[in-house]
């Protein structure tokens, strides 16, 4: 798979076939690990190449893919004067999903609820745009850099959120560049460096091969 934007190749040559329930595509930034989620989410198109996710074409299959999937992007797509009760209400209310605020609140440990979206730390925020997307219960989530910006506390309790979801049979890609995020969430790895793939496998194998 390819992927450049005017002269500068974001994806060159990008190749790689896991079976996971979590990957990670790791990688510094300017790695292309955005680009690429954004590509899995069917929000990008690639230059060149053929790509399947859960034996569905992405260009192909589009459509199907989106009703299974959820995105969550590193910047907040939560707005901004609604509290969380209200953000809830109205992704439920388009996506035509009845849902019990007050439910996922509590689940997802999110407060303060009833204040503007915009007096939420980053951590909440991150809290609540999953819970969103978790919304109509997609089979894949897809997230990019989840952690970025959060303090420790905050990162812990997310990633406690990533495995339980997991756990539970959720199928999770996301971006990061911290090997111990990948040790905690991930069965498998994609390791990215300027565009290209440097290694993938198991968790335990690529990280063994990075030392």
């Amino acid at each position: 798979m390819n992927k450049s934007f005017s002269a500068r190749k974001a994806l060159d040559s990008v190749s790689f076939h896991v079976c996971a329930n979590s990957v990670a595509i790791l990688g510094l930034n300017a790695a292309g690990k955005s680009t690429l989620l954004r590509i899995f989410a069917t929000i990008l198109k690639p230059d060149g190449g053929t790509i399947s996710i859960n034996g569905l074409d992405i260009l192909r299959d589009y459509r199907k893919l989106r009703q299974i999937m959820a995105f969550v992007p590193e910047t907040s797509f939560l707005i901004e004067e609604l509290s969380a009760v209200e953000n809830i209400r109205h992704f439920s209310t388009l996506r035509k999903v009845r849902v019990d605020p007050s439910e996922i609140i509590q689940k997802f440990s999110i407060s303060p609820a009833k204040k503007p979206a915009r007096t939420l730390s980053k951590g909440m925020k991150q809290r609540l745009m999953i819970a969103i997307a978790l919304i109509g219960k997609p089979e894949l989530l897809i997230l990019d850099e989840p952690t970025t910006g959060l303090d420790r506390e905050a990162k812990m309790a997310l990633i406690e959120i990533l495995s339980g979801m997991r756990n539970q049979g959720t199928s999770i890609i996301l971006s990061t560049h911290s090997e111990k995020e990948v040790r905690e969430i991930a069965d498998s790895v994609v390791v990215l460096e300027k565009g290209k793939v440097l290694l993938y496998g198991s968790t335990d194998q690529v990280l063994k091969d990075l030392t």
